[in-house]
């Protein structure tokens, strides 16, 4: 098994522990944790870039896992989601790699969520998506502004809106 595979494995296994209940940390502590974790891995890359060892795709394999087990539990579980989105966003600050990927993340579950809601209110049964309301409603509460802060984020807006509509 090479590194990057082992990387991999082992952030998918802390994900599903912590999905199924069985690592006792609270959300955003966890996510901090896996931040942290992600920022070294980038040092290991950095380190031993000249060296023999190829550690090259440490961090892109960790994210992998992590982003997987993210788009996993949004819809069963959007608090956890949320929150642990909401602490990577605000500790990737930089224009870095992991930042761009953080809020890739974060705007396309917001889009994908919008539109789904969008689509089922604009049905003749005028039936509502609760599970994808829910989604918008969790991410609106962990990251209020900060949503609205960059340009790209203009769609969201809308997102704002339909919730307190359809919530009443």
């Amino acid at each position: 098994m090479n590194a990057r595979s082992w990387v991999h494995e082992q952030f998918g296994k802390v994900w599903r522990e912590l999905k199924d209940g069985r690592l006792k940390v609270e959300e955003r502590t966890a996510a901090r944790l896996v931040a942290q974790n992600l920022d070294a891995l980038d040092k290991v890359e950095h380190d031993f870039a000249v060296g023999k060892v190829d550690t090259s795709g440490l961090r892109d394999a960790a994210w992998k896992a992590v982003e997987s087990g993210l788009r996993s539990v949004m819809r069963t579980n959007p608090v956890l989601a949320s929150a642990f989105l909401k602490v990577l966003f605000d500790h990737f600050r930089k224009a870095t790699t992991a930042k761009q990927a953080v809020e890739d993340l974060v705007f396309t579950t917001l889009n994908e969520s919008l539109q789904r809601v969008t689509d089922s209110l604009s049905m003749e049964n005028g039936q509502s998506n609760q599970e994808d309301i829910k989604i918008l409603e969790c991410m609106l509460e962990q990251f209020r502004e900060a949503l609205f802060d960059d340009c790209t984020s203009a769609q969201v807006r809308s997102a704002k809106v339909l919730i307190c509509v359809v919530s009443e």
